[in-house]
């Protein structure tokens, strides 16, 4: 839901301080967690490898073309851009690649603690940006080890820890000082996205390691946060988990039109109003049986098309 909204509010926060905060808020930990999940899911190595290309690698291309001709039709790009994934593909991209390297990875002494540090001086090269995605499989990368290595038990000892309304609420209240201290600096929304290098950001050498090093307090933290907050029994809020693949695979063919035919509202609150209560509509109906059937036989389909049969010979 959150994801969803973060890109429905793309450009309304451009122009609207308290919009800005809230976009920079779920930045902080919206992805993280996201991330954080999809690495827990990922235990069984060797079918998450095997399975990587066809789970994340093919609809990656598929949407990807999709995405870029769609936006060279509306003047968005001049050209294509193959290697520099389209709006919120990133992450099938990274989840291909760190599905892929998974097996190798965790035989690194020490890969997890690597992954931190690199982490957060990756943004002090410029080699590494959009281009295949390279900042962010690298910014990215402890929240899917993380994720990985945490055991179950460990995850659900969190719902009975001592004092975890106060702790939760802590997390919370840190993160929203943080939104409120870069509201106040002026400093750029987009050193959450975790795609460039720092000096495109403009920011001192100092916000740059303390804020880089906060963020994956802040972005950890609300794993705690999610496991005390989550309802323990199926919630109707159980079906969008379950189904997220399709909702974040076609979000973006929706949200893209409702931030063109919402711009001219004048007023910022019934404007917010308006792309919130749309933003839930588009997960509650792309959370339906037949949208998440009909995706599923477009992706066997495609599947079919390109890859061989094993049971034939060449």
């Amino acid at each position: 839901m959150l994801v969803v909204l973060g890109h429905a509010l793309e450009y309304l926060r451009l122009s609207d301080v308290p919009t800005k905060f809230v976009y920079i808020w779920i930045y902080e930990f919206h992805m993280p967690v996201f991330i954080f999940i999809s690495g827990f899911f990922s235990k069984n190595l060797e079918k998450g490898r095997n399975t990587a290309l066809r789970t994340f690698a093919i609809p990656f291309i598929f949407f990807n073309i999709i995405l870029t001709i769609l936006a060279i039709l509306t003047g968005k790009v001049e050209s294509f851009q193959f290697f520099r994934p389209g709006w919120t593909l990133w992450y099938l991209y990274c989840m291909f690649l760190w599905r892929l390297l998974l097996p190798d990875l965790v035989k690194i002494r020490n890969v997890f603690k690597i992954s931190l540090l690199v982490g957060v001086l990756y943004g002090f090269s410029s080699e590494f940006g959009a281009y295949m995605s390279m900042a962010r499989l690298l910014r990215f990368l402890p929240y899917f080890l993380g994720g990985y290595f945490v055991k179950e038990a460990y995850l659900l000892k969190m719902r009975s820890a001592k004092w975890k309304y106060v702790k939760a609420a802590l997390i919370i209240a840190a993160s929203l000082l943080i939104a409120a201290f870069w509201i106040h600096e002026n400093l750029k929304p987009e050193f959450f996205w975790g795609d460039r290098s720092y000096r495109l950001l403009s920011m001192e050498l100092f916000y740059e390691l303390a804020f880089g090093m906060l963020s994956y307090f802040i972005g950890f933290g609300f794993v705690f946060v999610l496991m005390v907050l989550a309802p323990a029994k199926r919630h109707f809020l159980t079906v969008w988990g379950e189904r997220t693949l399709t909702i974040y695979l076609l979000h973006v063919y929706l949200i893209g039109p409702l931030v063109q035919a919402t711009q001219r509202i004048p007023n910022a609150g019934i404007h917010f109003t308006i792309l919130a209560a749309a933003s839930v509509a588009i997960v509650q109906l792309l959370s339906r049986s037949f949208i998440v059937r009909w995706l599923r036989i477009a992706l066997d389909r495609l599947d079919r098309l390109i890859m061989r049969d094993p049971r034939k010979k060449f």
